[in-house]
């Protein structure tokens, strides 16, 4: 834990937000790949990209929150905003996972001049099963939240002048 300014608080989440957006688009370009081309896809660990991607989203959602309760002034983590910014992180994170491409095929090319005919296979390096557990994962956190925003609604009381 450090005490760093608002200022630099909000550089560090442009800096997240930008190394998100890089690995978001290194995972969705390299999880498939064609076997036996030596390509950059085979070489580039797309699980780990993955556990960097959610860990830095993670890292990026208690950022916002920090900003979230220094602006309002609130008691930290477990506030209501703090509650929200998980959400929509969350939100956030399933569609990303939605996004990638997760399905195994062979291609036939023929190439004309020699009258022959490769088959590629590719691959993928996180699968469906895996996507869809990190998915159901992240929906069981947005339940949790959603109930917690639920009871704070039901409990919390505020004047209003109708």
């Amino acid at each position: 834990i450090m005490k760093i300014t608002l200022r630099k608080a909000l550089n560090l989440k442009n800096k997240l937000v930008g190394e998100i957006n890089e690995l978001g688009s290194i995972i969705v370009s390299h999880n498939r790949y064609e076997t036996g081309r030596n390509s950059l896809s085979e070489k580039i660990d797309v699980k780990l990209k993955l556990s960097e991607y959610i860990k830095k989203k993670n890292d990026l959602t208690a950022l916002k929150i920090a900003i979230v309760n220094a602006n309002a002034n609130s008691d930290g983590s477990n506030s209501i905003y703090g509650t929200l910014m998980k959400i929509e992180e969350t939100k956030s994170l399933i569609s990303f996972l939605k996004g990638i491409q997760t399905d195994t095929t062979c291609r036939e090319q023929t190439d004309y001049r020699t009258n022959t005919t490769t088959i590629t296979e590719v691959k993928v390096q996180v699968s469906y099963e895996e996507i869809q557990g990190l998915i159901k994962k992240a929906e069981k956190q947005i339940e949790e939240f959603l109930d917690a925003v639920e009871e704070f609604n039901g409990t919390t009381r505020i004047e209003v002048n109708i």
